[in-house]
């Protein structure tokens, strides 16, 4: 950035008499730098930023030496205030007209001052992510200050009164965020320079405007006063105004109005964001224009359940839902929306400019990081790296007790919704013959269940989904033992609990997830049949949770128990003295149920070439999700699944026949790296591995 960026910011405002001319043209002067920013030898500062560095009210400094003070004016600050202008829709300037790249356009100097900007674009939603602490919510809370002061004015009109109405939604998923929100608002509002007492009469500050109405959330505080006009009272004022909403039990509570301006903030821990923000779009839009912008807010730290993963998606995917794009040259990883890593944002690695020393910033994270690794408590790095991210991915850890491997299932699914991965699977069903043949067809009727938590209105039928088809050996046939699988069931053919039946089948060679089915259809039976078919594919045998008796006696009337597993002897081992004897599955007692989270914590983080993991060659988006998310008490049935499979891996490896490990190297980098070539929109079973 640029060493004269302190040209920008005001050194004092003089003290002239309000009635006075020279008064008069000071604030007129200020009045059109925050409509329409300012130039300075070539260097444009945005109306939001001016506003910021020289009106705005924010807290510096820690515990005891905080204190209310204007912000420090550094380079990520400004590259926060250029990306949200270009949100606005900027476009060009007056003399330039409308330019192509008018994001590379706004971090050049320019040979000259170029006037009026140009706002002939849509206006686009700004997401952004990045460590605590670096004063994003500060900037939410000026942008929205500034929208109301402007009443979202783009070009100034000396001595006239704004004919714009501006409409700030000040939003999260909690109400303590939008309170706190409403807290740096009014620091902002209530500490504009410039009020004084003379011959003892007081002059407020010439930004002041009156607001009306009530903070609380659900109401609105509104510009409007009463004025004497020919001897009787009016109502006048621009009636610009702040809503405040949480959106905990009301997707829809931001519904209605015209919203220029929506500050969503951390967006992390919030669970229906996605729902949201679709719901919200059209108080955006008029005649199918976008004229409004969203500024999402999310925190490193501060990822909390579905909303972790609804921040994720909408992070790698910013194009969806009418965010700035900017490619991601952190990780690589294509697109992304806006991130600011903590080598950007911390003060001391700044000159006195507020230019960063990145390389610098770098090596002092690294060390940091290499300090909270000695640490006694092996969390003190994790806790770090949540709130200090240097990578996007970094951003989306979870802070809670699973035990999980978060970072590595974060990075695979990153990874997986980033890249053509995604759409590398077969979607569809199989097919028994009289004969008991079976052959895969693909079918696009029904889709697989993605969404993890599930959403009120999905359709929970389901559909298989297959990542390899099965191989053969060199007789034609499929081994038994190769793949094997587990059933979470459920009986009742109707239910409103949210809780699915899912099989998961396992190469049990390559440690690869080959296959899956998560659904309820219309009945339990149906579900059973959908479970029968994969094994019969698959020639696999399944472990299957027993607390649900359906399985065993739709399987024993189809003459197919030889595809069920029988209890584990490893159950005695597990609880000791256990004296259950069910013939058939597994029940999930506590003890068991732990120790199948062990199971899978170990399988999880098991290593074959190098760093790569088990956990990294997990195709099943939805179990991701489910993992990564998981806890004691929510619906967690791919997990589960999964559970039982590891079970029936643990009981072959400690007490059944060994399959002879011929499988090739688990990597099978081509494969991995480029994906599967689908060959045909009716693929024939057992027809070998697609490479």
């Amino acid at each position: 950035m640029w060493d004269n960026r302190t040209d920008f910011t005001l050194k004092e405002i003089p003290k002239l008499h309000p009635m006075s001319n020279g008064y008069l043209d000071f604030w007129r002067g200020e009045k059109k730098k925050v409509i329409e920013g300012q130039w300075i030898n070539g260097i444009w500062c945005p109306p939001q930023l001016y506003h910021y560095l020289n009106y705005a009210t924010i807290v510096l400094g820690e515990r005891n030496l905080r204190k209310k003070d204007r912000p420090w004016d550094l380079d990520y600050v400004w590259d926060l205030a250029y990306s949200w202008i270009e949100a606005r829709g900027l476009s060009g300037f007056e003399k330039v007209g409308d330019v192509e790249d008018i994001r590379s356009f706004l971090r050049n100097k320019q040979s000259e001052d170029l006037g009026k900007p140009l706002y002939n674009k849509e206006a686009k939603n700004l997401l952004i992510m990045g460590p605590r602490g670096w004063g994003k919510s500060y900037w939410g809370a000026n942008v929205a200050a500034h929208e109301y002061l402007t009443d979202g004015q783009k070009e100034y009109t000396p001595g006239e009164i704004s004919k714009e109405t501006a409409e700030i939604m000040l939003s999260a998923y909690n109400a303590p965020y939008v309170n706190d929100l409403i807290t740096k608002i009014q620091d902002v509002l209530n500490n504009y320079p410039g009020g004084m007492e003379v011959n003892g009469i007081y002059y407020p500050a010439p930004f002041t405007k009156t607001l009306v109405g009530t903070w609380n959330i659900g109401k609105k505080v509104e510009n409007y006063y009463k004025k004497k006009v020919g001897g009787k009272w009016q109502m006048a004022g621009t009636r610009s105004c702040f809503k405040p909403r949480v959106y905990r039990d009301k997707p829809l509570a931001g519904v209605g109005g015209r919203n220029t301006i929506k500050i969503g903030e951390e967006i992390g821990v919030w669970e229906n964001l996605i729902e949201s923000h679709f719901a919200d779009e059209n108080t955006q839009r008029l005649n199918n224009y976008k004229f409004g912008s969203t500024l999402y807010i999310g925190t490193g730290g501060d990822m909390v359940g579905g909303g972790t993963l609804a921040a994720q998606k909408m992070f790698y995917d910013p194009e969806a839902y009418d965010c700035l794009v900017f490619e991601d040259i952190y990780e690589n990883r294509g697109k992304i929306a806006l991130f600011f890593p903590s080598t950007y944002t911390k003060i001391n690695y700044k000159d006195g400019f507020g230019n960063t020393n990145l390389h610098l910033a770098r090596l002092g994270e690294e060390e940091q990081r290499e300090k909270k690794k000695l640490a006694k408590d092996a969390s003190a790095y994790d806790e770090y790296v949540v709130y200090n991210p240097i990578v996007p991915s970094e951003v989306f850890l979870s802070k809670t007790n699973n035990i999980f491997p978060l970072k590595d299932l974060q990075y695979t699914l990153a990874n997986i919704e980033a890249s053509k991965l995604a759409d590398a699977e077969w979607i569809g069903d199989v097919i028994v013959s009289p004969e008991g043949e079976t052959e895969w067809r693909n079918n696009a009727k029904n889709r697989p269940i993605y969404d993890f938590p599930l959403r009120a209105e999905a359709n929970v039928e389901g559909s298989m989904v297959l990542y390899e088809h099965p191989i053969k050996d060199d007789n034609d046939a499929i081994p038994w033992g190769r793949y094997i699988a587990g059933i979470d069931p459920y009986d009742h053919d109707k239910s409103k609990s949210g809780s699915l039946g899912s099989i998961i089948i396992l190469d049990n060679l390559t440690n690869r997830i080959v296959a899956e089915y998560t659904g309820r259809p219309e009945t339990a039976n149906d579900f059973y049949e959908q479970c029968r078919r994969l094994l019969l594919y698959y020639n696999a045998m399944a472990l299957y949770e027993n607390e649900k008796k359906g399985v065993f006696t739709y399987f024993e009337s189809c003459g197919a128990l030889y595809l069920l597993a029988k209890q584990p002897k490893l159950i005695k081992d597990v609880v000791a003295g256990s004296t259950v004897d069910r013939g058939y599955g597994i029940h999930m007692s506590t003890e068991i149920k732990r120790y199948g989270e062990g199971l899978i914590n170990s399988w999880l983080r098991k290593s074959y070439e190098g760093d790569v993991k088990v956990c990294h060659k997990i195709r099943c988006q939805p179990l991701l999700k489910e993992l990564i998310l998981y806890n004691t008490d929510g619906n967690f049935d791919r997990v589960m699944a999964l559970m039982v499979t590891l079970y029936q891996k643990e009981e072959m490896r400690k007490y059944e026949v060994k399959v002879e490990e011929q499988a090739k190297s688990f990597l099978d980098q081509e494969f991995f790296q480029n994906g599967f070539q689908k060959k045909s929109e009716y693929a024939i079973g057992r027809t070998g591995f697609y490479l």
